[in-house]
């Protein structure tokens, strides 16, 4: 967990340096889109590297992505809209290949919900 919160915070550093020019944008959006596209290499293996469970793993990758975009998100969208387009295509990608999962203990509200209620879900 230490080395999880290290990482996350570090790529969060490393999305904020190109606002300020030290990194060049495209660089960034190709590191967020690597780490995207192994999230979802990995969701469709069904095969978490440590031989865990593939999901946590996958989910916290593309988590500390979606994390790091505070920071970058308007100078990629502006500074490189291509490589942009990619990320969200890829998040939209991983998110379409990631599995609900319904669990009755972990909800909140005990009322029925319809078939189809996304926002139930």
């Amino acid at each position: 967990p230490a080395e999880h919160d290290a990482a996350r915070l570090l790529l969060r550093w490393l999305a904020s340096l190109p606002p300020v020019s030290l990194l060049h944008a495209s660089e960034v959006a190709g590191l967020l889109q690597a780490l995207v596209q192994r999230a979802l290499d990995v969701s469709k293996q069904g095969v978490d590297p440590s031989g865990h469970s593939w999901q946590p793993w996958s989910d916290w990758l593309v988590g500390s992505v979606l994390a790091a975009l505070p920071w970058a998100g308007a100078e990629l969208s502006v500074a490189c809209p291509a490589e942009w387009a990619a990320l969200s295509g890829l998040v939209e990608a991983y998110l379409a290949a990631r599995p609900i999962q319904f669990s009755e203990e972990l909800r909140p509200f005990t009322a029925a919900t319809r078939e189809g209620d996304m926002a139930a879900q």
